[in-house]
């Protein structure tokens, strides 16, 4: 016999053994399971993160913050001392923030948009990273706001009568039809300014909230462990990787 011949030979022998071996190896699954099938709990609702910008929920709850990560923060060399009040503790190096604190400071932030919406006021939500903009355009529609997911232009709120001179003005109504007989009006206004600016990731719009607080307009931010909470009105502490 030649060493081919024996190498054929041997592997068929192998695959015998195998196949050999399926029918307990499937008893043992099928006692195995028939065993423990009735262990763990029963998942009703997976959690799907996008289906929350098509119905979005009316109150929030810490199942839902914990199925988006939102308590997974920073290394903790990389934190900002000033959210050692929303921070829980540390895990495997990693700042965990406190998902209790995050609900609270969300209901809170969420009625200011209420608020603000209700009595007509402009919504500016923001969110320039990239993965951000389905949010913060769904976000626009609901709250009858605007949005922005790209670069702010600085000195767009500060020095808006330069920045914003060239840009057409128009008086619109709630679905942003524009309406006639305002163009006497038109001329003598100047470049609107938001009345409230939600940001999604402060860390990289320094400059929009900057801009905001010298123009005192309130502003809401998902700070993160790593950010800075008095850049904001209202603070969401949240992880802003999400």
């Amino acid at each position: 016999m030649t060493t081919y011949q024996q190498y054929q030979a041997a592997k068929e022998a192998a695959r015998k053994a195998e196949l050999a071996k399926i029918p307990p190896n499937w008893y043992e699954y099928q006692h195995q399971r028939d065993a423990t099938h009735k262990v763990g709990s029963f998942v009703e609702t997976r959690y799907h993160p996008y289906q929350y910008l098509d119905n979005p929920p009316h109150d929030v709850t810490l199942e839902m913050l914990m199925a988006a990560q939102t308590h997974m923060g920073h290394h903790t060399s990389l934190w900002n001392p000033a959210n050692s009040r929303y921070i829980y503790g540390v895990r495997a190096g990693i700042h965990i923030i406190s998902l209790e604190t995050t609900a609270e400071h969300l209901r809170r932030a969420a009625r200011v948009v209420e608020e603000v919406a209700y009595y007509g006021g402009l919504i500016l939500f923001v969110g320039t990273r990239k993965g951000m903009r389905p949010a913060v355009v769904r976000a626009a529609e609901l709250a009858k706001g605007c949005h922005l997911f790209q670069k702010w232009t600085p000195g767009a709120i500060t020095n808006r009568d330069v920045i914003l001179a060239n840009r057409q003005l128009q008086v619109v109504d709630e679905r942003d039809r524009p309406l006639q007989g305002f163009d006497e009006h038109i001329r003598d206004c100047r470049p609107i300014i938001p009345d409230l600016v939600v940001c999604f990731n402060p860390k990289e719009n320094y400059t929009l909230l900057h801009e905001c607080g010298l123009e005192n307009i309130p502003t809401i931010g998902v700070i993160d462990t790593d950010a800075d909470p008095t850049w904001v009105t209202y603070q969401i502490p949240a992880n802003d990787d999400r």
